[in-house]
């Protein structure tokens, strides 16, 4: 009697152990019936025998010679859904009379993604990627990705953003010009917008804003924005003018100290307080020197040089006056910077240097905005540095229903412009995909007042990453300048991960140019997952992982 007991006790264990692995069996083969069935339902909405036809096949393929019953039905929110079930012979069956194992799945016909591209525009996509240049086989990745999941244009299940990003992102200027972006800072009330802009008390001119300071040397703002200060440097926080700080500050990058002469030595009085330049004797080296310090309506021992001598950063050196700004025109010189589009060229000096890229395409579901000729994909240039941050947070403010663009676009089925739709809506994905071929990186110039070239996290001297990097924090230097900025983008990728947004990183590292280990691992752990992770070496390489991106990206119809 014992014997009988422990035979059925081994029996029983046996029986459970292989219905439990029959049915993860048939869980996972209803998954991938039910995807094949999705192209054929979202057409219609209707279940055909084609539906039922593709359904069944897959099933039976994933499952051969087992042959489980299947029923399809609608399910909420636009929803395919499969029954299935299989009967599995026991070794007890009397104890477990007819084993029978069952499994569900769903997939969404309507399923929509919103999908941010953050595409590398700096000066390097300009070298070979082994045939065409890096650029070239970007933007034939991105427009297979494009192509991948939204195959049928006219009914299209993904609303795109485009965000070329080099060390700032250009939103277009015209957002200012039509007076409708609530989000820009127009009215000098951000506390970063008058940094490197000292405006002395009882001076005869005081601008409001760094549209007037552009206004009054006749100069016009290229579209590019400055990153909020922190905490708001790597949220989405809605934009409000009850909470200045988290406004847009237009990007103007300043006069360096020095004649109008672009790039060039200069000498001041107190000297000492900086480095010597090799190449210029005892003298200084500018950067960006657009306008004459003393020129505009500067006067001698006004209170516009006596707020600069004082001031910490300037050093009397001419740097900060404001004065400088009011009746002049913007020199036609070049800057100390080359790199234009990748070549050995020069930029052009003024207040938008550091500004040289494509402005953002906004979300859309119009295919021929994204990949048309004309199209955001085909404006691409390679200039600049890299700055990775403002690439992923304006790729992230475009699918927010908290950033920027929330309120533009509409959700119509019409094809144009949409606006980010809530989190967590059902059967809407958001995704951010962050490509590039580099690693931060900020232009030293430690022979100026200013310390470095000026991006969209202002100088080196303004501090303003110098809460992040862990040990390194504390203010920004060329020795540490790129751990907080690597602990920025990481705190913001976390940030966007807990909202919900899917995180795709492509590191398109060529050995002619590699990314360095520490670039890889930062992109490694911005991903959503290892797996969210690539890494291509040549153009091939990043044509293919574009379309693996988009098959993931699709896979996600998946509900169940």
């Amino acid at each position: 009697m014992s014997l009988l007991v422990i035979l059925g006790a081994v029996g029983a264990a046996i029986d459970y152990t292989r219905l439990t692995g029959k049915k993860a069996e048939l869980q996972s083969a209803a998954d991938s019936a039910i995807l094949a069935g999705v192209p054929s339902y979202a057409g219609s909405g209707r279940i055909t025998k084609e539906t039922n036809d593709a359904v069944s096949r897959a099933l039976n393929g994933a499952m051969p010679g087992q042959t489980p019953k299947m029923a399809l039905k609608k399910g909420s929110n636009g929803q395919l859904c499969l029954d299935t079930s299989l009967i599995l012979k026991m070794l007890l069956p009397f104890m477990m009379q007819n084993g029978q194992v069952s499994a569900s799945a769903c997939a969404a016909n309507n399923a929509t993604f919103e999908i941010a591209l953050a595409l590398d525009n700096t000066g390097s996509m300009a070298e070979s990627a082994g045939g065409p240049s890096k650029m070239e086989a970007l933007v034939t990745a991105a427009t297979n990705l494009v192509n991948v999941v939204n195959p049928n244009p006219s009914k299209p299940n993904a609303a795109i953003s485009v965000v070329p990003f080099a060390s700032a992102v250009n939103v277009g200027a015209d957002y200012y010009y039509k007076g409708n972006a609530y989000w820009l800072d127009r009215f000098g009330q951000s506390s970063i917008h008058w940094q490197n802009f000292t405006r002395p008390s009882g001076a005869p001119w005081s601008p409001g804003s760094r549209f007037d300071l552009l206004s009054a040397m006749s100069a016009t703002w290229g579209g590019c924005v400055e990153e909020r200060p922190a905490p708001f440097l790597t949220t989405d926080d809605p934009p409000s003018s009850s909470k200045p700080d988290t406004l847009f500050v237009p990007f103007v990058s300043p006069d360096d100290a020095g004649a109008a002469s672009g790039g060039a030595c200069y000498a001041f009085t107190p000297s000492g307080q900086y480095p010597a330049t090799p190449a210029c004797g005892a003298q200084y080296y500018s950067f960006n020197s657009y306008l004459n310090d003393t020129g505009g309506i500067c006067a001698s021992g006004d209170v516009y040089e006596t707020a600069d001598a004082a001031d910490p950063i300037s050093h009397g050196s001419g740097a900060n006056k404001l004065c400088k700004y009011k009746g002049q025109t913007v020199a036609s010189v070049l800057s100390a910077i080359s790199g234009v589009n990748g070549g050995s060229g020069r930029f052009a000096a003024g207040p938008n240097l550091g500004c040289s890229i494509a402005p953002l395409m906004t979300l859309t579901n119009d295919m021929s905005a994204v990949t048309g000729s004309g199209g955001a994909l085909t404006k691409m240039a390679p200039n600049g540095d890299t700055s990775l941050l403002p690439g992923f947070m304006w790729a992230w403010r475009t699918i927010s229903p908290n950033g920027p663009f929330a309120n533009s676009g509409g959700n119509g089925s019409s094809i144009g412009a949409k606006k980010p739709k809530p989190y967590g809506q059902p059967n809407n994905t958001k995704v951010i995909v962050l490509m590039t071929d580099g690693f931060d990186h900020w232009v030293a110039n430690p022979y100026s007042p200013y310390q470095s070239m000026y991006s969209a996290l202002g100088f080196y001297v303004n501090n303003r990453v110098s809460t992040y990097g862990g040990t390194a924090a504390g203010p920004t230097t060329s020795a540490n300048y790129r751990a907080q900025m690597d602990a920025a983008l990481l705190e913001a990728c976390t940030n966007a991960k807990a909202v919900g947004v899917h995180v795709y990183t492509v590191g398109f590292s060529v050995s002619s140019n590699p990314i360095d280990q520490t670039g890889i691992d930062v992109l490694q752990s911005c991903a959503s997952g290892r797996e969210n992770a690539f890494i291509a070496n040549d153009a091939n390489a990043i044509v293919s992982t574009f379309q693996q991106i988009a098959n993931n990206i699709l896979s996600r119809r998946l509900t169940r």
